[in-house]
């Protein structure tokens, strides 16, 4: 759908990692190999695995891409767990503040103007947009029977 990107979708993409990564770390028991294989896609890790006869991503050769990506990741989980060891001081203010939405609308049909369904519901485009990263358009089509739950922001 030209009218929408659900990569954007913070929470649809959250679970879909999720899933990837348990789904991943069930079949190869290594964190950095399922590193790699959320970079490279599980065939590919696999069939290296394979040929190469190795267990581990770390003693694989890789792509450039892939093999960088491994330590890009681990390094921002660390960086995450313990920012002040890395040298940032975050206070909470620094954090992005998670506004919760007013209410979620189910759309079943498309909307032809996403302004004035933003206006229907009490708050700017510019708002809905924001609430609603995975919008690409200033319209929504819904074909089939696909349904999407749009955020109405409280502020």
């Amino acid at each position: 759908n030209a009218n929408v990107d659900e990569r954007y979708n913070i929470e649809k993409e959250t679970e879909a990692a999720c899933a990837y990564l348990l789904k991943a770390y069930a079949k190869y028991h290594d964190w950095m190999t399922v590193a790699a294989s959320y970079n490279a896609g599980q065939g590919g890790i696999s069939t290296r695995i394979e040929k190469q006869h190795q267990r581990s991503a770390l003693n694989l050769w890789l792509p450039e891409e892939t093999s960088r990506y491994m330590f890009r990741i681990l390094t921002a989980k660390l960086m995450f767990e313990n920012p002040s060891a890395f040298g940032f001081s975050l206070e909470p203010e620094d954090y992005y503040r998670y506004v919760p939405p007013r209410k979620t609308i189910t759309v079943t049909e498309d909307i032809k103007n996403l302004p004035d369904f933003a206006a229907a519901n009490g708050v700017s485009y510019f708002q809905l947009r924001n609430a609603n990263l995975w919008l690409k358009e200033l319209n929504l089509k819904v074909s089939g029977k696909k349904s999407y739950k749009i955020k109405i922001p409280a502020e």
